[in-house]
């Protein structure tokens, strides 16, 4: 059935999860693809789920929105920083869902062409706002570390966030240009002989 709704869908991967969500009787199912396949395998979920409680005289889920219409943000992760979101057998990650009460998806590999993964929050805004600072909290002081030992000591700039100028600052270095940390450190030295982004 998986690989059926994958091919019908265009869907990279569909991955259904082993356990239930945390404080919860349902599993989180993962779709890594273009925005019209994830909606379309979602949809195709959606009617798999109807079918099946019709069958069993069971209310019906009804399809009321896609991902276009529910909140959502997107934030850009390092691969090698991944696993500080993820935790030994995914508890850091478990942990983050449960506290902020938002889905967090973390795509299996990083995007094509890139070494990044792009995680995807969703939920009511307070509780992605809650999931967002949270992993800043995880990433900050390691991105720090990594930015200061690349000779970025000071970050100043009108799009920076002042609580979490090292997260912020690859964001949109990474957003950007789609490239490595790595990238990011030859970038900020070619355009300023000071440790400092301006």
């Amino acid at each position: 059935m998986i690989k059926k709704l994958r091919q019908s869908s265009n869907a990279s991967v569909i991955q259904v999860a082993k356990d239930c969500a945390p404080g919860c009787n349902y599993r989180n199912v993962f779709i890594e693809g273009s925005l019209e396949s994830y909606c379309l395998a979602k949809k195709m979920i959606y009617e798999i789920i109807d079918e099946n409680n019709r069958a069993k005289r069971l209310p019906e889920f009804k399809l009321t929105h896609t991902l276009s219409s529910e909140p959502y943000i997107e934030m850009i992760v390092p691969e090698p920083y991944i696993d500080l979101i993820l935790g030994p057998e995914l508890s850091t990650l478990r942990m983050l869902i449960l506290e902020s009460s938002a889905q967090i998806l973390v795509p299996t590999k990083s995007a094509p062409g890139t070494n990044n993964r792009y995680i995807t929050i969703t939920g009511q805004p307070e509780c992605i706002r809650k999931a967002k600072r949270m992993i800043h909290e995880i990433l900050e002081p390691r991105y720090r570390q990594h930015a200061i030992a690349n000779g970025i000591a000071v970050i100043q700039h009108e799009q920076i966030d002042p609580e979490f100028p090292y997260c912020s600052f690859y964001a949109l270095i990474l957003k950007a240009q789609a490239i490595t940390m790595s990238a990011c450190e030859h970038t900020a030295n070619n355009n300023s002989t000071k440790p400092k982004i301006l």
